[in-house]
């Protein structure tokens, strides 16, 4: 009898972030935390990257795009303060359910995470207000919208934009473009927008 066992390679740092138990081989694939800021791991089941799938955090965009990555995994490093406002946001695409992420501090702690485009409330010493420079609440200082955005700055006329998905998951990525704006339903079947045109001229989307 010819037993012929095959080396496995892989991580083998039982501190890393990917650390394999069933690996024989170091392949020198080790990833580790980012010595600053946060580390961002992202998933996708499929492994065919995120498919317009977009994490936002603090304004940034992070994805799988099967080109800076594999489409199915990738760390990155946040350039945030772990100490400061942290917040979140998604922008849908297709598959969502595929997607799949975790955030973590300097020392392998979670800090963060979700799966199916879901997202956490800000986190950390935020400041709440109206974030939207084109309405007379907007405070300057404000690090997370709170809704309170109500009286929209304008010398021509409001008007409603109403957004319907009939499948009820978002454009997936769609939008229309209003003189120069885009506006699109990141999820659910429904978003409205308030939008200052000239009804006296012309209005381009």
């Amino acid at each position: 009898i010819t037993l012929t066992i095959s080396a496995i390679n892989g991580c083998m740092d039982t501190g890393a972030l990917n650390f394999d138990a069933v690996a024989t081989v170091d392949d020198g694939t080790c990833e580790y935390p980012c010595e600053t800021g946060l580390t961002l791991v992202m998933n996708d089941l499929y492994g065919d990257g995120w498919n317009g799938n977009e994490l936002i955090i603090n304004d940034v965009s992070y994805t799988l795009d099967g080109i800076n990555d594999d489409g199915e995994a990738a760390t990155v490093c946040v350039d945030v303060d772990p100490a400061a406002c942290i917040a979140f946001g998604w922008t849908t695409g297709s598959w969502i359910t595929e997607t799949s992420w975790s955030l973590l501090d300097s020392s392998a702690s979670l800090v963060a995470e979700g799966g199916a485009g879901s997202v956490p409330d800000a986190i950390g010493d935020c400041a709440y207000g109206c974030t939207d420079e084109a309405y007379a609440e907007y405070d300057a200082n404000a690090d997370v919208d709170d809704g309170s955005c109500a009286t929209l700055l304008c010398t021509g006329d409001i008007v409603t934009l109403n957004l319907i998905d009939s499948y009820g998951d978002g454009w997936n990525g769609g939008v229309i473009t209003v003189n120069g704006t885009d506006y699109t339903i990141d999820a659910g079947d429904a978003a409205s927008f308030e939008l200052c045109v000239d009804l006296a001229g012309s209005t381009d989307v």
